[in-house]
């Protein structure tokens, strides 16, 4: 199997236009949190949405956390590996991946505080796709690291905020191929 390219550059792009429609929002949240599991069958959801749109595939067991300043990416080895490809774009945003092991693991540990670190530097309102609940081990292995710092953040929906900033379309999104 040919290894996936991504278009760092439309990456880069939308991540940009993301970011900047969050910053617009006064009462916005302090961080962004995407945490996609495994997919059931027939389920399309906004994670899924934000993943395709961002990067051209979906990545599952892939966390995303997006700061004022950069995007931080939790993931095993082999997508950690396409997604380091997205550093090398002209105009790229600050990009951080992480790798964590494909199974729990006491390792994955490590990851996890690094996540909650940095989600604590941004402040305590994180914003989720409230009505989405991921599922996988990775997931509840987040979820178990997560349950000691989680009264310290308050949840804010961000479905509308994704939503808006999907509707906007690109050149190459309109021409039906």
């Amino acid at each position: 199997m040919s290894e996936k390219k991504l278009d760092a550059p439309a990456f880069h792009r939308r991540a940009k236009r993301l970011l900047d429609a969050w910053k617009a929002d006064s009462d916005g949240p302090d961080s962004i949190l995407i945490i996609h599991g495994k997919t059931a069958p027939d389920v399309y959801n906004k994670t899924i949405a934000i993943h395709l749109w961002l990067f051209g595939y979906e990545f599952s067991d892939t966390i995303i956390l997006l700061t004022k300043d950069t995007i931080h990416i939790t993931t095993q080895r082999k997508k950690a590996k396409i997604l380091q490809s997205l550093k090398d774009a002209d105009d790229a945003l600050p990009l951080d991946v992480t790798v964590i092991g494909k199974e729990p693991a006491a390792e994955n540990a490590a990851a996890y505080e690094k996540v909650i670190a940095t989600l604590k530097a941004s402040g305590p309102a994180v914003g989720v796709i409230a009505s989405e609940e991921p599922s996988s081990n990775i997931v509840k292995e987040w979820k178990a690291a997560f349950a000691g710092a989680e009264a310290a953040f308050a949840r804010r929906d961000i479905g509308a905020l994704v939503s808006d900033a999907l509707a906007v379309k690109e050149k190459g999104e309109l021409k039906h191929e």
